[in-house]
């Protein structure tokens, strides 16, 4: 009696090569690239753009209140609607000039992100972009004093550029609020026809 061994592609009918050919690879790109198109359409980067963006400015605020305590002295924020970006004023003599031995620094605004509520409503009766009552060079200011506190109670907004420019877009907008007594911030964000909390 004889018996025959099977080899694994005799068995079951496949070669014993393993892999992809160049023919398949390109079908699956192609309908990777088919479906990615189908969908940029719903992702809404803006919306990303501003969670980070009001993120990073809320903690470059909490950054310079820290800073205010920690040295002693304080710590000016001057707001440039214009040109989209923050002066950071270390006061070291709370005179509120810079003088030549003062840390200045500055933050700007990502791209498309401008200072404005855009088709978003006021909320807490801060209809202004900026609601600064103090200024420092021509600029709109807070300051954070050495135990903490603000200069203010403040409540700004920040959207995105087609918001600032074109109006509309309610959604696109975002409120930073700073409680005056305990310079605590937090951020609000406008969705679903009302304000809410969190970025």
């Amino acid at each position: 009696m004889t018996t025959k061994v099977f080899t694994a592609t005799e068995r079951n009918g496949f070669s014993s090569r393993s892999g992809f050919t160049i023919v398949e690879v390109v079908i699956v790109l192609v309908l990777v690239g088919v479906i990615a198109g189908i969908a940029a359409p719903h992702i809404k980067p803006t919306r990303f753009q501003l969670k980070a963006a009001s993120r990073e400015l809320v903690t470059r605020m909490a950054s310079a209140k820290h800073m205010a305590v920690l040295k002693g002295h304080d710590v000016i924020l001057a707001f440039d609607q214009t040109n989209r970006r923050v002066r950071i004023h270390s006061d070291m003599d709370n005179d509120r000039q810079m003088d030549a031995n003062e840390d200045v620094r500055m933050y700007e605004l990502p791209h498309d992100v401008a200072f404005g509520k855009g088709g978003a409503p006021a909320v807490g009766g801060f209809t202004q972009a900026l609601n600064l009552n103090q200024s420092q060079g021509g600029l709109p200011t807070l300051s954070f004093h050495r135990n903490g506190a603000t200069s203010q109670e403040v409540r700004f907004y920040i959207t995105s550029r087609r918001a600032a420019i074109h109006g509309g877009f309610p959604e696109d907008a975002r409120a930073v609020v700073v409680a005056r007594s305990t310079g605590t911030i937090s951020c609000q964000s406008y969705a679903s026809a009302s304000w809410r909390d969190g970025c």
